[in-house]
């Protein structure tokens, strides 16, 4: 409890010193806390002098030349650092890693550079990571990867993405605050790589759309994106056991200005996935039992056949029903995509499958086939979608509110 205490104190005046430290009307955007995914051993270091800040050594934070770096390592609920010759020496549970005060410099976690500063510390055998930096340069980091840079006629689209990557942040701060942060850096949040993925494009639809947020009864929406519709997005409710919000609703992805969807652009508009019998029992071997914790080769035997059973509103399966010599199994929404995953061992792109089928060879299965349209999820934004509208002329705005509907802009800083 004391632990979590200080992390907690340590951040709040970590903030502060952000506002402080950057420019003059930076001290109103929000500070961002991401958990960067590193395993148990991390190495830091910065591309100028850096400081770093040591709890409980009752000193001033140490000065490191920009030619060294520690190597970190969590045991038994502190951090230690290894030398050159491997002599590991304990240092703390919390460290404050920093550089200059005028944000040029940047810090490094394994190689890669961030803006903003570091807070590091050590639980049992896991060490923690944490990116503390302004909303608006956390974005820098995360579009490139979530949209990527585009080309001109796709400008809008970025900038919608801008907006729509912000107004996630928001309505999600603090998801994660038992562990000390805000949101991972991986897409179980959103992405993010920090100052190597930044480019230009990216970088000018952030600043041309700064503080601008997407809202519904005055407070930032939890704006949900995915790559591509597949011609409708789906209501929350309609891929996890949530209620729908008001603006995360279906839309057909077509308005009467086009004949076709904005989102056919995608590769992923329509796929087909084909595994065999082998390959396919393994993979259920591998995902079903995390879905239904009630089956299990022994118990249920061979596959035979599936079927789908219901859809949703948007057309969506909403059920799947896999059947085996002696019991049957029903998949429902998004854990269709997790348990059912495609050959290369991702999951299967999205749940608007249009057929499903198993060839058969003197009555016994030897190949499951299964053709679909979409990817991801398919609530919120459709990113394709967002990139055909730009390129037939729709501004950010237009297209925000296409997605998000009932959702208002406004400037929030």
């Amino acid at each position: 409890m004391l632990r979590i205490l200080f992390i907690a104190i340590w951040t709040t005046l970590l903030g502060g010193f952000l506002a402080a430290s950057s420019n003059a009307d930076a001290s109103v955007v929000p500070t961002v806390r991401v958990g960067l995914d590193v395993g148990r051993t991390v190495e830091i270091g910065a591309d100028t002098d850096w400081l770093v800040g040591i709890h409980h050594s009752g000193t001033r934070p140490a000065r490191v030349s920009s030619t060294r770096s520690w190597k970190l390592q969590a045991i038994d609920g502190a951090i230690v650092r290894v030398s050159d010759d491997e002599f590991v020496r304990e240092i703390a549970d919390t460290l404050f890693v920093y550089t200059d005060r005028n944000g040029s410099g940047s810090v490094r976690v394994g190689g890669r550079p961030y803006r903003g500063e570091l807070l590091v510390f050590a639980r049992d055998s896991q060490l923690f990571v944490v990116n503390v930096i302004d909303l608006e340069s956390y974005l820098l980091g995360v579009v490139p990867l979530e949209i990527g840079s585009q080309n001109d006629a796709r400008f809008e689209a970025v900038k919608a993405q801008a907006v729509a990557a912000r107004s996630y942040t928001l309505s999600m701060l603090g998801r994660w605050k038992r562990d000390g942060f805000d949101l991972k850096d991986t897409v179980e949040d959103q992405a993010y790589g920090g100052r190597d993925v930044e480019t230009a494009r990216c970088t000018r639809a952030v600043e041309e759309t700064r503080g601008v947020v997407a809202t519904y009864d005055d407070k930032p929406i939890l704006a949900y994106y995915s790559s591509t519709s597949g011609g409708h997005t789906a209501g929350a409710s309609e891929v996890w056991e949530r209620s729908d919000r008001p603006y995360l609703t279906g839309v057909r992805d077509k308005t009467s200005r086009v004949k076709h969807s904005f989102c056919d652009i995608s590769p992923f508009y329509t796929w087909e996935e084909v595994w065999s019998i082998t390959d396919f029992e393994r993979l259920l071997d591998s995902n079903l039992a995390a879905h239904a914790p009630e089956w299990s080769r022994a118990k249920y035997g061979a596959f035979v056949d599936m079927q789908i059973r219901s859809r949703s509103e948007s057309k969506r399966v909403s059920s799947l029903e896999l059947q085996f010599q002696h019991g049957v199994v029903t998949l429902h929404g998004d854990e269709i995509r997790w348990a059912i995953r495609r050959p290369d061992g991702g999951g299967l792109r999205s749940t608007l499958l249009e057929r499903v089928g198993v060839r058969r060879s003197g009555g016994r299965p030897v190949e499951v086939k299964v053709l679909g349209r979409g990817y991801g999820h398919g609530v919120g934004l459709c990113q394709y979608g967002a990139m055909g509208m730009s390129q037939e002329g729709y501004d950010y705005t237009q297209i925000l509110r296409f997605y998000y509907r009932g959702a208002e802009l406004r400037k929030y800083y």
